[in-house]
Formats: C-alpha cells, structure tokens, sequence
C-alpha cells in the first residue's frame, strides 16, 4: 500500500507537469483515500491487497503515456512480490494489470511495433513475477509445515511431561519430587536412582491419623461401586481440607487417612493446623452420616514432635513420613473416642492455648499409651470462639510451590491440558511471527546490510542448506532473456526504419 501510495503521488507530479488538472484532482481524491485507509481501516490482508490492485489499475488508466509502461512494470512486481495472495489470485490480479496496461497502450499509439515490444516487456515481467513467486511459495509453505509440525511436537512434549508431572506428584510432594528428577536428569542409572536414599528430618511437626468409625455399616449399606465413590469423594475432600489447613496428606490406609502438618516448610502454628484439619473432617463426615443414613463418624489422633521423611522402595517408590512420635501418633488415633480429637501433652504445649481441652484418659483405652504413661487430652470445641490461628498469608508461595500449584517464581500454574493442541499451535506461531517480524530479531541476529548471520557457525549451516537453482529457475532466465532480445530486435528495427 505504502508503495502504491508513493507511485501515485509522483504520478501526480507527473500530470501536474503535463497539465492535465482533471486526472491530477482525481488521484489527489484516490491518494488521500488511500492514506487514510492505510492509517485507520483494519481488514484482512487478502481484501487489503485487492484494495492495492484496484488501485493499481487506477494508476495505469490515469498514467501519462511517457510512464505507462513503467507504471505497468512497477505495478506487475508488487504483485508477484509484495502481495499476500495465492498464485492463482496472483495471476489473475496480474491478468488484469497486463490487460489494462495493453488497453491504455492502445489509446496512446497503434504502432504496431511498440505494441509487440510492449506485449514482450510485460510477458518478460510476468514470467519473471511467476518464476520469484513460486519458489518463494514453495520454501515459504514447506518451513511454515515444518515449523509447525516442530511445534506440535514440542508442545505435545510439553503436555506429556505435565501429564506425567502431575502423575508423580500425585504419589511424591514437589520438593522430593524435584530432587529425585533433578538427580535422574544428572545422569544417574537406574540401578542406582533406586537404590539412593532420600530422607530428610523435620523437627517440630504435628502428625494426625484419622479413622472412620462405623466403616463396616457403611459398606454393607450400599453396593461396592457405590462404597469406592463415595470413599472417593470424601478424601478428595479431606485433600482440600488438608491444602486449606497447611497439611501433606501422606498416604490412605483402607479407611484411615494419615497427614502431616509442619512438611515440608516449618510452621510455628502446625499443632493448631493439625486441630483444625481434624475439626474439619469430623464436619466432613457429617455429611456422609446425614446421606446415608448410616451411624460414621471421624476418630481423630494427633502428637506433635519429630520423624523423618523420605521416598522408599526398589522397584516402586513410597513416600512416607516415620519415627516413634509418628507410631505415638497411630496408636493416639486407634485409643481415641468417635467424633472427638486425641492429642498428647506435646501437642497441647504446642498449642499455646489456643484449644479448650479436657482429660482424655487414653491409657484405658489403648494398652500402648498405658505402657508408655502416655498423658493425653481431648479437645472440646463447641463452636462457640473462631479457632486462634497465627497471622499468615493463608497459602503462602512456599507452599504453593511445595503442593505443586505455583512454578519456581511463585506464579499460579493453570494448565489446560484439554484445550486443543492446535489452537495452542497456532498461537504460539503467532507470537512468534511477530517477534521475527520485529527488527529487533534481525539485528539480533543477523548483521545489518549483509544480511549474514553473527555466529559463524550459523552461516556455514545455512550457506550448506541454501539449494542451488533448478533447471526450471534456469528455464526462465533464458526465456526472460530471449524476450527481451526479440524486444529489443523490435526496438532496433523500428530505430532503422525511422533514420
């Protein structure tokens, strides 16, 4: 457009030059037009460039016959090189151009002797704009599809990597996840990734083992699909109440969910984080209770101290979390009381108060905790005060990471793995088309006016994959010039018939 607009305001000069006001006024109009729907009309590139070619047959037919020829030439080269039209359109847009070029020549001389040098000039032109445009076409279209299908593959790549991501931290918390990836990608066998030991010690930690009560009336009160669902549905909300309340869920025994407060960032706050989780899921249950109809209920045991965490196993890694205080933690739950939370006297300390409590009596309830004059208590919670907590931000970036919900830059990760690959192929071919676009690429890569690229090696690559001319390229050189060697046999001849 911008080329078009430029043609026409020398053609402007030119006609001002031969007086012909009428033709100047009228391209003045055209040329204003054009400018401003160059600066404000946003259309597709297709009806953008056929607005160009109608504009450039304006041109031919207002052209004073001492540049018609030129205009014609000038205008046939945009179309095969600047246009973003298909062959075919490019040849009819060229059809018209030539035709119109033809008629104008007519109005100006019936000498045949030009009109045949004229023919032969503008068939040389579009043999020309042929032979550019379709290897152009053709390299164009084949690093489109090769770009493209690298893409796709890259980026399925990329949603098997999170599919499979996604997998493993399903069995492994992030951070222990990432270090077992970190050393596979190291270059570590596989004998010996198996055999490598991952623990790591936590001090100041509250774990909590929590029971359903009354499981086996639950089981016989409904099919086993049934049974698995709604098993199902419960500890996919335990899991968020545990992420709500700064626990790692560690692992599901039968019908006994065993989570850890405190892993992997230390919490000041973990034993009332522990209550809280357990308060949680005796609410939890309550709804299962009022659905089935059936007497369940949530036994709730929790001590606070120190274990060791870290992934087991040979053939098939387990991560678990395991100490003293963790086996204290078991039998807290197994000597607790049906809809009411057990602790020790360590998680009452850790406490600072922030529970009610009264005795729990568990040494006659659990042979272990008497043989190890376990003191413990039970927490009384009638709903009445909110539950204390520290002042923190209620999911810290750390914990985000940790959970798998944040990148290393704390940066929320929402992945939409079922969004179709190909709109997310075509986007990303989009950006960056417009970042090759920019000059700032080629400066970036390449030297200024040479065009060659910076790193050598580079250069020696392309230079190599560069193909040579083909006969049908070679083809066209010659019919070119063989035209314009009977156009300029024309030209001579009528130069010796004038003198």
């Amino acid at each position: 457009m911008i080329c078009v607009i430029l043609l026409g305001f020398f053609e402007a000069v030119v006609l001002g030059i031969y007086g012909e006001w009428t033709k100047l006024a009228a391209l003045n109009v055209i040329n204003v037009a054009l400018v401003l729907m160059l600066l404000f009309w946003d259309r597709q590139p297709l009806t953008f460039s056929w607005v160009v070619v109608c504009s450039c047959l304006i041109l031919i037919v207002f052209s004073p016959a001492v540049m018609s020829s030129s205009i014609a030439l000038l205008t046939l080269f945009l179309c095969y090189t600047m246009m973003p039209l298909q062959l075919k359109s490019s040849a009819v847009a060229a059809t018209l151009l030539t035709l119109a070029a033809l008629s104008r020549h007519l109005l100006d001389t019936i000498d045949v002797t030009q009109l045949i040098a004229e023919i032969l000039l503008l068939s040389a032109m579009n043999i020309n704009g042929i032979f550019i445009y379709y290897p152009t076409e053709l390299v164009q279209r084949r690093t489109f599809r090769e770009t493209r299908k690298y893409v796709e593959n890259r980026l399925q790549l990329i949603r098997d990597n999170e599919k499979q991501e996604k997998i493993l931290l399903s069995v492994l918390p992030k951070h222990i996840a990432h270090e077992l990836k970190k050393d596979i990608e190291g270059g570590g066998a596989e004998e010996s990734m198996f055999k490598k030991i991952f623990i790591r010690k936590h001090e100041n930690i509250s774990i909590l083992f929590a029971d359903i009560c009354g499981f086996t009336n639950l089981a016989s009160g409904c099919t086993a699909e049934d049974l698995v669902m709604t098993l199902n549905e419960l500890f996919a909300r335990f899991d968020k109440i545990a992420h709500e309340n700064h626990c790692m869920r560690i692992k599901i025994l039968g019908d006994c969910y065993y989570c850890v407060s405190g892993l992997s960032e230390p919490r000041p706050d973990h034993a009332v984080c522990a209550v809280s989780m357990g308060l949680d899921m005796i609410d939890t249950i309550k709804l299962i209770r009022d659905l089935h109809g059936v007497n369940v209920n949530m036994r709730v045991g929790i001590h606070s101290g120190r274990a060791h965490c870290g992934v087991l196993g040979l053939k098939k890694w387990q991560f678990d979390v395991w100490s003293d205080d963790v086996t204290l933690a078991n039998h807290m739950e197994s000597g607790g009381i049906a809809g009411r939370i057990h602790i020790t006297k360590a998680t009452l300390d850790a406490l600072n108060g922030a529970f009610k409590v009264e005795p729990g009596n568990g040494h006659l309830r659990s042979k272990y905790l008497a043989a190890h004059n376990v003191e413990t208590y039970l927490i009384v919670h009638d709903g009445s005060r909110e539950i204390p907590r520290i002042k923190v931000n209620p999911i810290s970036k750390k914990e985000l990471q940790v959970t798998g919900f944040a990148d290393r830059q704390g940066h929320i990760v929402r992945r939409e793995l079922s969004r179709p690959i190909n709109e997310e192929v075509d986007n990303y071919l989009e950006k960056g088309i417009d970042a090759i676009n920019k000059e700032a690429w080629k400066n970036e890569y390449c030297k200024k006016f040479s065009l060659v690229f910076k790193p050598k090696n580079m250069e020696s690559k392309f230079l190599a994959y560069k193909a040579n001319a083909t006969m049908v390229e070679i083809a066209c050189v010659f019919a070119v010039f063989a035209l314009c060697s009977l156009m300029l046999g024309f030209v001579l001849r009528g130069f010796w018939m004038f003198i």
